[in-house]
C-alpha cells in the first residue's frame, strides 16, 4: 500500500509505502499535516520478523522533467521536524 503525493508549489513529488490504511484517494487535495494514511508492514519484503511497523519514504525534485532525489533528512532537521 503506497501513496504517491505531488506538490506542485516545490516541485517534488513523495512517496510513502508499506502503509497499513490509505485515507486518500486519487487527485485528492491535501492540506499539510493532513493523514494520508496510517503505518503498517505491507509489501513481500515486509515480513514480521524482519521489518517492524515501519515507513519508506522518499523525496523527489522535479527539474527539467527529470526527478532527482533529496536528502529529505536533513531538509526535515534544518525545519525542526523531528
Amino acid at each position: 500500500n503506497y501513496v504517491w503525493a505531488l506538490d506542485p508549489v516545490h516541485d517534488r513529488l513523495y512517496y510513502f509505502a508499506h502503509l497499513n490504511n490509505i485515507e486518500v484517494s486519487n487527485g485528492e487535495f491535501c492540506k499539510a499535516g493532513s493523514i494520508i494514511g496510517t503505518v503498517g508492514r505491507t509489501g513481500k519484503n515486509a515480513f514480521e520478523r524482519r521489518s517492524p511497523t515501519h515507513l519508506h519514504l522518499m523525496v523527489l525534485s522535479i527539474r527539467n522533467r527529470e526527478l532527482i532525489p533529496i536528502d529529505y533528512w536533513n531538509l526535515m532537521m534544518y525545519k525542526g521536524i523531528n
